[in-house]
């Protein structure tokens, strides 16, 4: 569908129902959709896969749009006034006139967007339909015959382009072209085996279609337990289903016979033209070796094929509710894979990314942890470079504190001497002081008796020469008395 909307130079709308996808954002997507082919005049292809119709409502609003180019009810209020306005500006811009909003009447301009819908819009549905006698607990919802009763639409206004069973050759061609951009190689897990192991991986899928309730002969070679994700893929070395063997079991034992793991796995795929279809098919799958993307390719095929025969067998032998396996299936299987593969992929790399970060806060702790370390050794030598100055600056103190007592004692001992030198001194103070005592009378008496000399007197002892011994003396005496000192006794001497 979308190979040929391009070369008919349409857009393309694909529907993409998610969980919580509901009739309001269906109705949403269709206001859209109609929009952009009435008043946008833009060429649409919407392609609805029956997956995604999660609710009948989506039919029946599908089959209203098919059968008259509206949905009643799509268009309510505001959303109905804007688009007609929209539309009557769209009209007069290709040279139609529409009537205007003063005349009330709406009904020609809805019916120019109806048919400008049914022009530009066109629905391509894809469908799975089931066996006639499918119930509506079945996959698909509800069979042909009923979807047909109940939205006639999709068949009387739709061309349908029924699509048969491919050939194994197309469905491995397109599982392969599906699963290009898919990173499944496994580095050297592929590489490493000796030899290729398509075998027991068949013999997983022919042990599952027996599972489904489909009998058959007992399978020879490795049981599906021991040909698990540890076996190889598949190889280029075998170009029909009989010539050639896919290799020894993962457990070790016998080479399986590539004719024969095949006949057990696709034993009701019909006759031995087919057999030998489906065998070239998974052959032709091995490009260059055994590889990682061809034995997923190969086991994708293989369960396909597995399911189809399966369905077909449960189907020809009882009334059943199972609906026939189509190549959409083997694609659906593809998707499932890609979803599985890249949840799980994105759930490793969430896991990496945590032990990364788990890691590297670990690094980050043992970087922290050394840097400490070091700051530890280096803050300890200081630490004891400074214990070692507090130690000395101690062992100082005591020695000054020791040597300040000495002092202490010494000056104490000083003290006691000159306390008892200033009792001695106090003492002779006070006998110097009594003597005085007694003299200060004398002194005083001779002060005023000297005095008392006649200055002319004085004048003529100056002037003798030498005074008798006797005057010499006693003048000394007065002189010394008086405080004249040796002026005196000089004048006295002359």
């Amino acid at each position: 569908a979308g190979v040929c909307a391009w070369l008919a130079g349409m857009s393309l709308f694909r529907l993409t129902a998610a969980r919580r996808y509901t009739v309001s954002d269906f109705e949403e997507d269709l206001r859209s959709l109609i929009r952009r082919a009435s008043v946008g005049g833009e060429r649409l292809v919407f392609v609805f896969e029956e997956g995604g119709a999660v609710s009948s409502a989506f039919l029946e609003r599908m089959n209203s749009l098919l059968a008259s180019g509206e949905v009643p009810g799509l268009f309510n209020g505001e959303a109905a006034s804007a688009i007609v306005t929209d539309a009557r500006g769209a009209a007069a811009a290709e040279g139609m006139a529409l009537p205007g909003e003063s005349e009330g009447d709406d009904s020609e301009v809805w019916d120019w967007i109806h048919a400008r819908v049914r022009a530009n819009l066109h629905v391509v549905f894809t469908m799975n339909p089931p066996d006639s006698s499918a119930s509506a607990s079945s996959n698909s919802g509800e069979s042909l015959a009923a979807k047909a009763a109940t939205s006639p639409a999709l068949f009387n206004r739709c061309v349908v382009d029924w699509l048969g069973d491919w050939a194994p050759a197309t469905v491995a061609q397109i599982l392969a072209d599906w699963l290009q951009p898919v990173d499944v190689e496994a580095d050297d897990a592929y590489a490493s085996q000796p030899a290729d192991t398509l075998g027991p991986r068949c013999l997983e899928a022919a042990a599952w279609a027996r599972a489904v309730g489909v009998d058959g002969p007992p399978i020879t070679g490795a049981s599906p337990a021991s040909a698990g994700p540890t076996s190889s893929s598949s190889s280029s070395s075998s170009s029909s289903s009989s010539s050639s063997s896919y290799g020894a079991a993962a457990g070790g034992g016998g080479a399986i016979d590539q004719g024969l793991a095949l006949d057990a796995v696709f034993r009701h795929a019909g006759t031995a033209a087919e057999r030998s279809a489906i065998a070239a098919a998974v052959s032709s799958l091995a490009l260059s070796g055994p590889t990682g993307r061809e034995a997923v390719l190969a086991l994708l095929l293989a369960l396909h094929e597995a399911a189809r025969a399966a369905m077909a067998a449960a189907a020809r032998g009882r009334a059943s509710s199972l609906r026939p396996v189509s190549p959409r299936d083997a694609l659906e299987l593809a998707k499932q894979f890609r979803w599985l593969l890249e949840e799980q992929r994105s759930r490793l790399e969430e896991e990496h990314r945590h032990v990364a970060q788990g890691l590297a806060k670990l690094d980050e702790a043992a970087e922290a942890v050394s840097q400490l370390q070091v700051t530890l050794a280096t803050q300890g030598a200081e630490l004891k470079d400074r214990e070692r100055r507090a130690a000395e600056k101690l062992a100082q103190l005591v020695e000054d504190q020791r040597t300040a007592e000495t002092q202490r004692d010494a000056l104490e001992k000083v003290s006691l001497t000159l306390e008892a030198r200033e009792r001695e001194t106090a003492e002779s103070k006070e006998a110097v002081e009594g003597e005085l005592s007694e003299v200060e009378p004398l002194l005083r008496a001779a002060k005023a008796a000297v005095g008392a000399i006649n200055s002319r007197d004085l004048s003529n002892l100056r002037r003798l020469r030498k005074p008798p011994e006797v005057v010499r003396l006693v003048l000394q005496g007065v002189v010394g008395v008086v405080g004249a000192g040796d002026g005196g006794a000089g004048a006295g001497a002359g």
